[in-house]
């Protein structure tokens, strides 16, 4: 799919493309002192980052999220 195709599904699905913030990389670098089986990647602590600023609740598929001490609400889909 063209990358312009693809950023209009993407905005008829509702789903905002954010670009990374130097405060979000602050705390995504602060996450990854969370210890966690498979740890968090470098995607998963900018999401966590992005909920945090924006006191939104994170969804996931990934049940080690869940009960963190990270701050931010997680909802498990699975």
């Amino acid at each position: 799919m063209a990358p312009v195709d693809l950023a209009e599904e993407l905005t008829a699905l509702g789903i905002e493309i954010v670009a990374a913030t130097q405060a979000q990389a602050v705390v995504a670098a602060e996450l990854k002192a969370i210890k966690v089986k498979g740890g968090l990647s470098l995607g998963d602590r900018f999401c966590l980052a992005l909920g945090r600023e924006r006191g939104a609740k994170v969804v996931t598929a990934d049940r080690a999220w869940v009960g963190l001490p990270h701050g931010v609400e997680v909802e498990s889909i699975r």
